[in-house]
């Protein structure tokens, strides 16, 4: 989903990231397909099914280090960095809030149904809201361009990295520490979750340090998912513990496996991770559309009773809608949109 876009062969693209990727994207549909099903079946809400939102921790912890890695050895300008972000992220996330904004104005109901008001000017602009995006999601997209943001302006300075550290640092430290209040901007500026950023960033400047053999590495991934377990049983309330230290440590031990995972990346297996990788981001914004569609019809077939059914059809028709989304809209529409930016940079070179 989220972080700098690489095509399936690209020499750029880092396969432990890709594979992280897919992984952060099927976490999040896990943990909203569970929450379609108690909707629809009637069964009993477990609030341990919300460890999949740790899935979102992941993206942006991708972000803070796939940022980096895209600037490596290069002289961009913040304004063209900041563009490329945008015509990356955009176009996907705007082509979608209006099939939701057509649903929304003819089947109202039929929209954040059960949390609250949505917003339209907001849930375009990805502007900070105390209420809901049209595309829920989007939420998350409105932090990736905060910490783009910051790190445009910074991009032509030296120690760029250790300002975005510590901008993002002092802001979300010094909301933590300040009096609290419910203004939505401040909440969304101050808000902890942006320190995983840095965490991404962090991994990236001491990576040549975090190498280790293969079944350290693997103790290292497990040890993450038992503290992401306890921390969701016994949590302290604080977003950026809970779940953002378990996805750091698991983060650290899946990229370490990366020579691991080159070598072995004529395996079946590894190619059904780089194909969810590269349509993270289609599945992400796509599959509340399909959960919903998905339910409806099992409720019109009267087999919400068949919990097991419903669920493993609610998460694949996702997978499924995902990889079409990714290959019939979203790639037409970089490829478009690429075309559209080379032919401007040509008159502009012309003129």
């Amino acid at each position: 989903m989220l972080g700098v876009y690489f095509k399936e062969n690209s020499p750029g693209m880092i396969l432990s990231i890709q594979y992280l990727r897919g992984l952060a994207a099927l976490l999040v549909l896990a943990s909203h397909s569970y929450w379609k099903l108690v909707q629809y079946s009637g069964i009993q809400n477990i609030d341990f099914y919300k460890i999949g939102h740790m899935g979102v921790d992941i993206f942006f912890i991708i972000s803070g280090y796939i940022m980096c890695h895209s600037i490596k050895n290069k002289r961009i300008r913040g304004l063209s960095f900041f563009r490329k972000r945008i015509f990356r992220i955009i176009p996907l996330y705007w082509s979608l809030t209006l099939v939701a904004l057509l649903v929304f104005l003819v089947f109202p109901n039929m929209v954040n149904s059960s949390s609250g008001k949505t917003v339209i000017f907001e849930s375009f602009f990805l502007l900070p809201t105390s209420y809901n995006y049209l595309l829920t999601n989007g939420w998350t997209l409105a932090y990736e361009f905060y910490f783009y943001t910051i790190f445009a302006l910074v991009l032509h300075r030296r120690n760029n990295l250790v300002l975005v550290i510590l901008l993002i640092s002092v802001i979300t430290i010094s909301g933590m520490i300040l009096t609290k209040t419910n203004n939505a901007y401040y909440k969304f500026f101050t808000n902890e979750i942006m320190l995983e950023f840095v965490f991404g960033i962090l991994i990236f400047k001491f990576k040549g340090i975090l190498k280790f053999k293969p079944v350290f590495s693997c103790l290292i991934v497990l040890l993450g998912v038992l503290l992401a377990v306890y921390f969701k049983l016994n949590g302290f309330g604080i977003r950026i513990i809970d779940f953002g230290v378990p996805a750091m440590i698991f983060f650290i031990g899946v990229v370490s496996l990366e020579d691991f995972f080159v070598g072995k990346r004529h395996m079946e297996v590894s190619k059904l991770f780089e194909m969810l990788g590269a349509s993270s981001y289609s599945l992400y914004l796509i599959h509340p559309f399909l959960l919903v569609s998905t339910a409806l019809v099992f409720k019109w077939l009267g087999l919400t009773n068949y919990v097991i059914l419903l669920y493993i059809s609610l998460f694949m028709s996702s997978v499924i809608g995902g990889y079409v989304c990714y290959k019939f809209i979203e790639q037409p529409l970089s490829s478009l949109v690429w075309k559209i930016r080379t032919r401007g940079s040509l008159k502009l070179k012309k003129e």
